[in-house]
């Protein structure tokens, strides 16, 4: 689950700019449908998890991490997409086989430590139970992480000459 679901997961929610990479998009272009395709998915997840989820303290957690799944989506999504209009761009797969292992990273350890955490009062062997006593503190400093990945590439991105728009 922390490996091959965003092996998985980070190739598709950018479809968008892979279909439309080659139409010369900027890499403006790249990162906002990117972040669009994440925030798609991630609804799409939200739903689902939250409609089943039970009221109460536990609805609440259930939220609450909801809110930091949709918030990696969009960051890694923006990311890839962003790779993928800079690689169609510059002719360089480098950046984004990086750009990929990064999302596919940031996406894995969220899914271990969301899992983890959940799964506490379950896990009955030492190693587990410490992974899962730091997975809420992890997981806020990855949610944290991401904001911090959005900012730096919208900074990075405003300073480029904007995309004329077709």
């Amino acid at each position: 689950t922390s490996l091959l679901v965003p092996l998985i997961e980070e190739l598709v929610k950018p479809l968008a700019v892979w279909l439309l990479a080659r139409r010369k998009l900027s890499q403006q272009q790249g990162f906002v449908l990117g972040m669009l395709g994440g925030a798609c998915f991630g609804l799409v997840e939200n739903i689902n998890a939250l409609s089943m989820a039970q009221t109460g303290a536990d609805w609440w957690s259930t939220v609450l991490g909801r809110g930091g799944a949709g918030l990696l989506h969009v960051t890694t999504s923006g990311l890839l997409g962003w790779a993928i209009a800079a690689a169609f761009q510059h002719r360089k797969a480098l950046p984004l086989i990086g750009a990929y292992a990064l999302a596919v990273t940031l996406h894995g350890l969220w899914n271990l430590f969301g899992i983890t955490y959940g799964l506490d009062s379950m896990l009955l062997t030492q190693p587990w139970r410490g992974l899962a006593a730091i997975s809420l503190p992890v997981l806020f400093l990855l949610a944290a992480l991401h904001i911090t990945i959005l900012g730096w590439i919208n900074r990075r991105l405003a300073r480029q000459p904007a995309a004329a728009l077709e």
